[in-house]
């Protein structure tokens, strides 16, 4: 009944405004409606590309990599560290990143000269060189521009931003980006996207939680759904990135949870969230995946913030694998994020590099893991998805179980394994059929169970020492004032 749903309501509502987009064309003249132009190099908007209602990808195999937040703040402590890594702040995730057709990312600030003119605690801008960071480093190719601190500079900075993007695309390497624009048509309008080389349209739609008067993406337009289904009806795979929620919690709200499946009911095929700066669970809904919160992955601030409520900082590189327009399986990574502590396990210890993210693998990888799995059961929802061990991998079960005989990601990229601060390969690739593998559902105990339970045990001592320094610290400022 769903999928029947998915396909009718985008079908129809794709033909009413076709309808009436035709009769306005009369009116208006060539060219007039921003919404409908080609944007420059970097491809249509949905308007302009509708096709005739119905999905008709190709059969082929893709990859669509998706991270969340991405901020290299200028002024910040840490940015000489991060200007002098440049495009290797990604090198220890590039083995796996390089296997995605497609790379997601949330860049959370305007690429500008300009100073920042928005009133807030935390007002970002980024230099505009700090670009190639991403598109090189990645590499990164697909963007939402959409989030709180897209108006930090203003109109300057939005203006900015998008003639950096038209600058930086180019026909052998292109980029895409959606969420912001001249206005809210444009910042709204989903983008599409011809996956290269296969035969396969996508639609991404950029979202923040501001009002619809603005020029960035709004979640609360008032025909958010009407888009998405339209897009559905001329796309064959359409993705919303969110860029909401309360900030470092590990769980979304029921209202949440509703709102992101009525993406899904309306014809969405995966739904990104990003903000919290922290990792949330994922759901299969319906045909659809949604990522509650993707976390931080390479974000040039101090970190610490998490500390007050308890927040891991994990972070996660969500690999996607489609067959055409279908969803084929999820993969979850997890990474290490925290720019201001070191992680220690045991003998162990995962050193804290500034805004480059880490792969975890071995005991931090079941640590982790678990606590992955944890969140996902704690989504407010009728069903929550289960999850997978494969190696140092979950991967989401999408109806048929735990993952075939060949997940498909596994073998795509080194590992690569950290102990005391030093990077080092380490059995080369592993394929599905490496004796060491184990397929465990995540359900209860998990591996090492009682090494984990002294480890965490370590962990929360260590933290509770820190919040005791802290909160002895406040109290001399406060006697001393």
């Amino acid at each position: 009944m769903r999928s029947l749903r998915r396909t009718l309501v985008p079908w129809l509502l794709a033909c009413c405004a076709l309808a009436s987009s035709a009769s306005a064309d009369d009116a208006r003249p060539p060219g007039g409606d921003q919404a409908a132009k080609v944007l420059p190099a970097q491809g249509t908007t949905a308007a302009s590309s509708a096709r005739t209602p119905g999905r008709h990808a190709s059969n082929a195999r893709w990859v669509l990599n998706v991270v969340g937040d991405v901020a290299w703040p200028d002024g910040w402590g840490g940015i000489k560290d991060i200007d002098a890594a440049g495009p290797d702040l990604f090198a220890l995730v590039r083995p796996i990143l390089s296997g995605g057709d497609l790379n997601f990312a949330n860049l959370e600030c305007p690429f500008t000269t300009a100073r920042a003119v928005i009133k807030k605690t935390y007002p970002i801008t980024c230099h505009p060189r700090r670009l190639a960071y991403a598109v090189d480093g990645g590499p990164f190719n697909l963007f939402s521009l959409a989030n709180n601190h897209a108006l930090d500079a203003g109109g300057q900075g939005i203006d900015d931003t998008l003639a950096l993007m038209r600058e930086t695309t180019a026909a052998e390497r292109p980029i895409w980006w959606a969420g912001v624009g001249a206005d809210q048509a444009e910042a709204g309008a989903p983008v599409t996207v011809e996956v290269p080389g296969k035969g396969v349209r996508l639609a991404m739609i950029a979202l923040a939680n501001g009002g619809p008067a603005t020029r960035v993406g709004s979640l609360h337009a008032p025909d958010l759904l009407e888009r998405i289904s339209a897009a559905a009806a001329s796309h064959d795979v359409v993705m919303v990135s969110v860029h909401f929620g309360p900030e470092y919690v590990h769980t979304p709200s029921a209202a949440t949870v509703d709102r992101f499946h009525g993406f899904i009911d309306a014809g969405a095929d995966l739904v990104v969230a990003h903000h919290a700066h922290v990792v949330q669970g994922v759901e299969r809904y319906g045909d659809g995946f949604i990522f509650y919160n993707l976390g931080n992955f390479s974000f040039g601030s101090k970190t610490r913030r998490h500390f007050e409520t308890g927040a891991r900082l994990y972070s996660m590189i969500g690999r996607v694998e489609f067959q055409g327009a279908r969803l084929a399986a999820v993969e979850l990574v997890p990474v290490y994020a925290n720019n201001s502590a070191a992680w220690t396990l045991g003998d162990d210890t995962l050193p804290a590099r500034h805004a480059m993210p880490q792969p975890l693998y071995g005991p931090f990888a079941d640590y982790a893991l678990d606590e992955f799995v944890s969140f996902s059961k704690a989504v407010p929802t009728a069903q929550p998805t289960p999850l997978h061990r494969v190696g140092d991998r979950l991967f989401a079960d999408l109806g048929g179980g735990a993952p075939a005989a060949e997940p498909f990601a596994i073998a795509l990229h080194e590992q690569v394994h950290h102990r005391d601060g030093l990077q080092r390969a380490g059995g080369g690739t592993r394929s599905a059929t490496d004796g060491e593998k184990k397929r465990t559902t995540l359900a209860g105990t998990p591996p090492n169970a009682q090494k984990l339970a002294a480890a965490r045990k370590a962990q929360k001592q260590r933290e509770a020492k820190r919040k005791a320094k802290r909160r002895a610290r406040q109290r001399r400022l406060r006697r001393n004032r």
